[in-house]
C-alpha cells in the first residue's frame, strides 16, 4: 500500500526521471520538497500542454496581476474581432459566438469566457489567434510598457520551457549539467 502511494507520487514522471529523482533525494541533492514542486510543474504542463509565461512572472512575483489583466484587455478588442472571424470561417457556430457575447465578462476577457464555456481551451484559441494575426505576445508586451526588463523575461522564458527533471535541476542550481550527465551515465541512463 505505501509502496503504491510511492508510485503514483511519480506517475507524470518518466522511468529515467524516476531513477534520477530517486538517487538526487538519497544523495541530498534534492529535496522531497523541490521533487514534489517539479512534480507539481509537470501536471501543470501536463495539463495545460505548457506553463503560462503569466504564471511563472507572478509566482516569481516579478509583475503582478495587474499588468496581465490590462495585456488581456488591451487585446481583447482583437480576440472579439478574431471572434467574427472564427464564425466567419467555420470555426465556431453563430450560436456559439452570441452565447459568448452573453457574457459581459466577454468585453472585457473573452478568452476566459471560451474557456469558462468549453469551447476551447485558452492554449488553443490563442494559438489560433496567433496564426491569423500577429499581436504582441505578452513578453514583448511587458518589456515595451517597461514593467519588465529583457534579462528578467529571457530568465522567466528559460523557467517557462523547463521539459523535464534535469532542467529543472540545473534551473534552480542543484547540480551542473556535467555532474548531471555522470549521474545518467553510472545509471545507464540516456
Amino acid at each position: 500500500m505505501a509502496q503504491d502511494k510511492k508510485e503514483e507520487r511519480y506517475g507524470h514522471l518518466g522511468e529515467d526521471e524516476i531513477a534520477l529523482a530517486k538517487v538526487l533525494v538519497r544523495n541530498k541533492k534534492m529535496t522531497e520538497q523541490q521533487l514534489d514542486s517539479f512534480i507539481k510543474l509537470r501536471k501543470k504542463s501536463h495539463s495545460a500542454g505548457k506553463l503560462y509565461l503569466g504564471d511563472v512572472l507572478v509566482k516569481r512575483g516579478m509583475i503582478k496581476e495587474d499588468p496581465l489583466d490590462k495585456f488581456f484587455k488591451d487585446n481583447n478588442k482583437q480576440y472579439l474581432k478574431f471572434i467574427d472571424h472564427m464564425v466567419d470561417h467555420g470555426l465556431i457556430g453563430d450560436d456559439q459566438r452570441k452565447k459568448i457575447m452573453r457574457y459581459k465578462e466577454a468585453r472585457q476577457n473573452v478568452v476566459t469566457v471560451i474557456e469558462r464555456l468549453g469551447l476551447m481551451t485558452k492554449a488553443s484559441f490563442i494559438k489560433l489567434f496567433l496564426n491569423y494575426q500577429t499581436a504582441l505576445k505578452l513578453g514583448e508586451w511587458l518589456v515595451a510598457n517597461k514593467i519588465l526588463d529583457e534579462e528578467k523575461l529571457q530568465d522567466a522564458l528559460k523557467e517557462q520551457s523547463i521539459g523535464n527533471l534535469e532542467e529543472y535541476v540545473v534551473y534552480h542550481n542543484m547540480l551542473d549539467r556535467q555532474t548531471i550527465d555522470q549521474i545518467k551515465q553510472k545509471l545507464c541512463l540516456h
